[in-house]
């Protein structure tokens, strides 16, 4: 991979859209939410991690930020040992 800072940067970008769509529809719909989760995780009941109150505009923040940081070191590792296992 010729560059792994391109990739890390595009994949976090697109993650981070994901997630912010998924705050919203957790704002708007968190029945809805709640039941994607539920059939991705079909042998667990998700129903006892019922949210109780919003998340915080800090709580978004600090997430994306958090999320985002962890995505883009995984992609940019992932993409770095790539390239050099492709040699």
């Amino acid at each position: 991979m010729n560059k792994p800072i391109v990739l890390a940067n595009a994949v976090t970008l697109a993650l981070l859209v994901f997630y912010f769509a998924c705050v919203i529809l957790s704002f708007i719909a968190p029945d809805f939410l709640l039941s994607i989760g539920q059939s991705w995780v079909h042998t667990l009941n998700l129903e006892a991690a019922r949210a109780t109150n919003q998340m915080s505009l800090t709580g978004v923040i600090f997430g994306a930020v958090t999320f985002g940081a962890s995505v883009w070191v995984v992609v940019y590792l992932a993409a770095f040992l790539y390239g050099k296992l492709d040699k």
